[in-house]
C-alpha cells in the first residue's frame, strides 16, 4: 500500500465530497455498529491535501483505510495512482488482464492516467448476450445507454427491404447486460462485487445503423468507399440506470488516433471474462484511404470473436470508437490486422436522426430520498429529467430555477447532490448570503477552494492596460475555468448559485465576474451552471444554452411517486408489490391536507407534506409487517 502522504497526493476531491467517501467507507466496514468518525472532526488543516492526510490517518489506525481507498478508487476521486497500485497488486492472483496492462504500461507514458481509464473502463464495458448466450461487447455511454456493433444484435432485426431493417419490438426480454468492474478484478476487499446483469428496457432500440450486407459476410464492399452511410452501430436502452454510479464513456470529442499511435481495447473475447488488449493504429495502404479512418479504421490489438462491440481508447483514455472485426480487404499492407468504426461517424449520424439521446426516467433510477438524510423528494421528476438531459446531450448548459416563494428551488439543487454520481460530477455548491460582499477576485477564489482545486494568481486590474471587462474575463474568468479543469478530470462540473433572489451580489465587479463565467459555459462543454432564484437576465451569448425550469406545487401523483419508491426501496421482498388502491387514498389525503397547509403558511407546507409522507410510508410497512 502507498504512504498516507501519496495517497492524499493522490486524491482529487473537494472536501465535501471527501467528507461523503468517509463516512460511507466506515459503514461499509462496520455497518452502522460504531459511532462514525466525521472528517471535520479529524480533518483540520485548512490545505486540503494535509486534511486528507490527517483524515487517512485516523482510518488506517481505526482499520477501515483499505475500504476508503478502493471507494475513493470506484468513484473515480483519485488521479489513477491508487488504481494503478491495486492493478499492481491485485489480490486476485494470476489475473492476466491487469497483469499485462501492468507490463505494458510504459508504452502509454503516463501510468497513472492509464491505470485511472483502466478502472472506468473496466466499469462501463459490458458483454451483451441474447438468449443467454454472449455475442459481443458494449460502453456505456449513459447512465442507461449501451453502445455496441449492430451485427452483434442483428439477429433482433428484422429485414423489410434489401439493406433496410428494423427492430423487433417484442425481442427487449432477450437482451441481457452484464457488467464487471475494476474493483472485481482486483479483489476489493469490502462486500463480494458480483457481476451485475441488466435487462433492456421494452423501448429497447433507441438508435441504429446496420453494416453493410457484404460485411454480414465477412467481406467488403467494392469500392470500400460504400462503407458510407453503414455505421454498424446500435444504442440500447437499459431496463434500470447502473450507470448512475458507474458513470459513462464521453461521446464527444475524441477523433481516430494517427497511425502507430497506442490504445487499448476492452472486450470480452469468446463470452469470457473481461480483457484489455493493447496494440496501435495501423496506417491503410494507398488503396483504401478513401474509406480509411473516415468510415473505419484499422488496428493491430488481438481480439477473438466476442469482442465486437469493444470500446477503443486512445493514450489519454479518450474513447474514439469500437471494435467490428477483422479487415480482409486486400488493401491491408499483407498483415492481419483488424477494423474498427470511429465514433465520430457514429455521433453525426445519430444526431442526425434524433439530435438528442433520451435522458432517463426518474423512475428508472428510483432516487426518492436525499443521499445525506431522508428527507423525501417529491415533485422533483421534471427537473431530473432535465438534469440529466443536461448530462447527456450538452445542453442546456445554463438553468435558471424560477417559481414562487416556498415552492422548492433551493431543495431542487439537493436533489443534483443525490442524483450525480461524484465519479462523473464534480458539483460546486455556492449559497449567495455567503458569497454577496466577496470582491471578484475574493469569489473567484473561493469558488476554486470550494471545488478542492489551487487557487491561481489573479493579476490585480491595474496591471491590464485593457478594459475591465477584458480583466474579469480573461483574466479572472479563465482562470477560474482553468482551476476547475485541472481537478475534474473527465467529470461534468456544476457550478450552483442557491438564493439569488435572497440577496444582490454586491461585491466589487463580483456580479460581472459571474456573467463572464456564465458566457464561459457556452464555450465550455464540461460546465453547467444552476442558478436558484436569479432575478435577472441570462447574457445574451448563453441564451441558446440557457433554459429557465418552474417548479410546481405537487400532486397526487408526486406523492404516490415518492411512496412507491420509498416503500419497494424500504421493505422486504417478501412483501409483495406495494398496492397501489391504498397508496392513492393515502397521497390524496396528504395532498389535500398540504393545500391546507399552504393556505396557511407558504413557507412550512412543503416540510409538513414530507414528514406526512414520510410517516405514511412508515405506517404502510408497519401494517404490513404486521400482516405476515
Amino acid at each position: 500500500m502507498l504512504a498516507i502522504a501519496q495517497i492524499a497526493a493522490s486524491i482529487r476531491a473537494s472536501r465535501a465530497e471527501f467528507e461523503r467517501v468517509y463516512r460511507e467507507a466506515q459503514v461499509e466496514r462496520f455497518g452502522f455498529t460504531r459511532p462514525l468518525t466525521e472528517f471535520a472532526a479529524v480533518g483540520l488543516s485548512a490545505d486540503n491535501q494535509e486534511a486528507f492526510a490527517q483524515g487517512l490517518s485516523v482510518a488506517r489506525d481505526q482499520d477501515w483505510i483499505e475500504p476508503l481507498i478502493h471507494l475513493l478508487v470506484d468513484r473515480k476521486l483519485e488521479n489513477g495512482n491508487l488504481a494503478g497500485d491495486l492493478a499492481h497488486h491485485p489480490s486476485v492472483p494470476g489475473n492476466a488482464a491487469l497483469e499485462a496492462i501492468v507490463a505494458e504500461e510504459a508504452g502509454f507514458g503516463q501510468p497513472e492516467v492509464m491505470f485511472r481509464g483502466v478502472a472506468s473502463g473496466m466499469s462501463w464495458t459490458v458483454k451483451v448476450l441474447i438468449d443467454g448466450a454472449a455475442k459481443g461487447t458494449g460502453i456505456l455511454i449513459g447512465p442507461h445507454l449501451v453502445l455496441t456493433a449492430w451485427h452483434v444484435v442483428a439477429p433482433l432485426f428484422n429485414q423489410t427491404a434489401p439493406r433496410v431493417y428494423q427492430p423487433d419490438t417484442a425481442a427487449f426480454p432477450r437482451i441481457q447486460i452484464e457488467f464487471d468492474d475494476f474493483l472485481r478484478m482486483v479483489g476489493s476487499g469490502l462486500l463480494p462485487q458480483p457481476t451485475k446483469r441488466v435487462k433492456a428496457h421494452k423501448d429497447w432500440c433507441v438508435v441504429f445503423s446496420s453494416c453493410t450486407s457484404e460485411e454480414l459476410n465477412s467481406r467488403f464492399p467494392d469500392p470500400v468507399a460504400g462503407l458510407a452511410t453503414f455505421w454498424d452501430y446500435a444504442i440500447i436502452r437499459l431496463e434500470r440506470a447502473l450507470g448512475v454510479e458507474r458513470k459513462w464513456a464521453v461521446m464527444e470529442g475524441a477523433v481516430v488516433p494517427e497511425p502507430r499511435a497506442n490504445i487499448i481495447i476492452f472486450e470480452h473475447p469468446g463470452g469470457h471474462p473481461m480483457r484489455l488488449a493493447l496494440g496501435t493504429i495501423v496506417e491503410p495502404d494507398p488503396s483504401v484511404t478513401t474509406a480509411v479512418p473516415a468510415l473505419r479504421f484499422l488496428h493491430g490489438c488481438n481480439t477473438t470473436p466476442g469482442a465486437s462491440g469493444g470500446p477503443c481508447f486512445n493514450k489519454d483514455f479518450s474513447l474514439f470508437g469500437f471494435h467490428q472485426g477483422e479487415w480482409t480487404h486486400s488493401g491491408g499492407n499483407g498483415t492481419k490486422i483488424n477494423r474498427g468504426v470511429p465514433l465520430e461517424g457514429v455521433r453525426k449520424h445519430y444526431k442526425s436522426v434524433m439530435q438528442q439521446l433520451p435522458a432517463p426516467d426518474p423512475s428508472e433510477i428510483a432516487i426518492w430520498r436525499l443521499n445525506d438524510r431522508v428527507w423525501p423528494i417529491i415533485g422533483c421528476d421534471d427537473f431530473q429529467t432535465l438534469a440529466w438531459r443536461s448530462a447527456l446531450n450538452d445542453t442546456p448548459r445554463v438553468i435558471v430555477i424560477g417559481g414562487d416563494a416556498a415552492s422548492g428551488r433551493t431543495f431542487q439543487m439537493d436533489v443534483l447532490t443525490s442524483m450525480l454520481p461524484a465519479s462523473g460530477h464534480l458539483q460546486v455548491h455556492l449559497a449567495a448570503p455567503e458569497i454577496s460582499k466577496l470582491e471578484a477576485p475574493e469569489l473567484a477564489a473561493t469558488i476554486c477552494r470550494t471545488a478542492g482545486a489551487a487557487v491561481p494568481r489573479f493579476a490585480p486590474a491595474e496591471e491590464f492596460s485593457t478594459t475591465l471587462s477584458t480583466w474579469l474575463r480573461y483574466e479572472l474568468a479563465d482562470k477560474t475555468i482553468g482551476a476547475l479543469n485541472m481537478v475534474r478530470g473527465d467529470r461534468l462540473v456544476w457550478l450552483r448559485l442557491a438564493d439569488l433572489n435572497k440577496t444582490e451580489i454586491q461585491g466589487k465587479d463580483a456580479s460581472a465576474l459571474l456573467i463572464a463565467i456564465y458566457e464561459k459555459a457556452s464555450l465550455t462543454p464540461w460546465l453547467r451552471i444552476v442558478l436558484d432564484g436569479m432575478k435577472g437576465d441570462v447574457p445574451f451569448a448563453v441564451e441558446e444554452f440557457s433554459l429557465r425550469y418552474r417548479t410546481v406545487q405537487p400532486t397526487q401523483q408526486h406523492i404516490v411517486d415518492y411512496m412507491t419508491r420509498a416503500i419497494a426501496a424500504m421493505q422486504r421482498a417478501e412483501l409483495g408489490t406495494p398496492d397501489q388502491q391504498t397508496i392513492r387514498t393515502q397521497a390524496l389525503d396528504a395532498l389535500q391536507q398540504f393545500l391546507e397547509w399552504h393556505d396557511e403558511d407558504a413557507s412550512t407546507a412543503m416540510p409538513k407534506l414530507g414528514r406526512r409522507a414520510m410517516r405514511l410510508v412508515k405506517t404502510y410497512l408497519d401494517a404490513q409487517e404486521g400482516q405476515r
